[in-house]
């Protein structure tokens, strides 16, 4: 069930309440505003998915400056 109040608002002044009751109670403005918690905590925490993310392409960038500095002693082997 969708309610109109957030799209489209009301001038019935007079049923207010029970218009912002049922919109309060709708499954989908209860997602959403868990959804915006859930946000504002990653936030807090550091924690949102582009942190993730940004972690992920630090971990990579690190094993292939590892990996480019790292000659397994081919370098010797071949020196001889």
């Amino acid at each position: 069930m969708t309610t109109s109040l957030a799209g489209e608002g009301t001038s019935d002044w007079h049923n207010l309440p029970t218009k912002l009751r049922d919109h309060e109670r709708n499954v989908e403005h209860i997602t959403n505003v868990a959804r915006w918690v859930d946000l504002q905590k990653g936030f807090q925490q550091k924690a949102t998915i582009d942190k993730k993310m940004e972690d992920l392409i630090d971990k990579e960038s690190s094993l292939e400056d590892d990996t480019s500095s790292n000659n397994w002693g081919c370098e010797d082997s071949f020196s001889k």
